[in-house]
């Protein structure tokens, strides 16, 4: 069988989807399984890199919510998992999910890149969000980094038009990456960080594909299972929505996306000109300062 896959368009959705072809493999070794989408160069040197001049003979979609699996509560787990479990019900196959986590292989040479690069060993943190899921936003993070003095950080990130990007003035031990950096040298400073920090995004998975310890500031909007990797802590707050008696929290995530949206976000605030979710707001900087040093002191063999 030649399989062609495809998920949403986004790196955190590609890196989950190697795990759910890892789990395929297992079951039929023999196929010839690739990934079809914008973010082919993070599967380079696995079994799902995409040969030229072959032609699929079945091509599916995964996506989490499909088949009825609902993600407000993580239903059928991590995104890892609802991934596996998508591909498992489109070829109608049971896939075990043996393997947990997204599944990236380094060369040599990304290796010793990684290595020398001065971000090794130091702190990745994600303070971007996208326009599409601008929920996400978190507006304290300069103060974070100054709350921490002794650690160096290093912003990670995009700058597409998609991009928002964290404006404020971060202290002097913060060093910006984001746009200077490809998908492939994002993922090798994941390799040889000692900690990385972020909202639920393609930086929380790419952590956790080596293992990394990680700080998800999550708010409301995500229940915790959907990003459940062995060092990954959560930071999440309460939200009482006004649309229906259900509380939002680490259980029971919103999933919405905008904030500039009524239909979406149902708490705005305005800080230094620019909308957060209240959920997002209400974690404490010194809060995501206590989580980041418990995740590091707590992971000693880390670099």
């Amino acid at each position: 069988m030649n399989l062609e896959v495809t998920t949403c368009n986004h790196l955190g959705d590609a890196l989950c989807l190697s795990a759910a072809l890892a789990n395929l493999r297992r079951v039929k070794p023999d196929w010839r399984v690739w990934y079809a989408g914008n973010y082919e160069e993070i599967f380079r040197g696995t079994p799902w890199a995409r040969e030229m001049g072959i032609r699929a003979e079945l091509s599916v979609r995964c996506e989490y919510r499909t088949h009825g699996v609902s993600d407000i509560c993580a239903e059928a787990g991590s995104l890892c998992d609802g991934l596996t479990l998508s591909l498992s019900r489109s070829l109608s196959i049971d896939l075990e999910p043996f393997c947990r986590a997204p599944v990236v292989r380094l060369d040599d040479s990304e290796r010793e890149w990684a290595s020398s690069h001065p971000a090794s060993g130091k702190i990745l943190l994600n303070t971007n969000c996208q326009t599409g899921s601008s929920v996400k936003g978190y507006p304290w993070w300069s103060e974070v980094c100054a709350l921490l003095p002794e650690f160096q950080f290093y912003l990670t990130g995009g700058r597409e038009g998609r991009d928002v990007r964290d404006a404020s003035a971060f202290p002097p031990n913060v060093t910006d990456l984001r746009g200077a950096t490809t998908c492939r040298e994002l993922l090798a400073l994941a390799s040889v960080c000692s900690c990385a920090v972020s909202p639920p995004s393609s930086l929380v998975h790419a952590a956790a594909a080596f293992d990394k310890p990680t700080v998800v500031v999550a708010g409301a909007r995500e229940p915790t299972m959907l990003t459940d990797y062995p060092h990954a802590a959560h930071l999440h707050s309460v939200c009482l929505p006004a649309r229906h008696a259900k509380r939002y929290d680490l259980r029971r995530g919103c999933l919405h996306f905008r904030t500039d949206d009524p239909r979406s976000c149902e708490h705005p605030v305005t800080i230094n000109c620019r909308n957060y979710a209240l959920c997002m707001a209400c974690i404490a900087p010194e809060t995501v300062a206590e989580a980041i040093l418990r995740a590091i002191t707590s992971n000693p063999s880390q670099p």
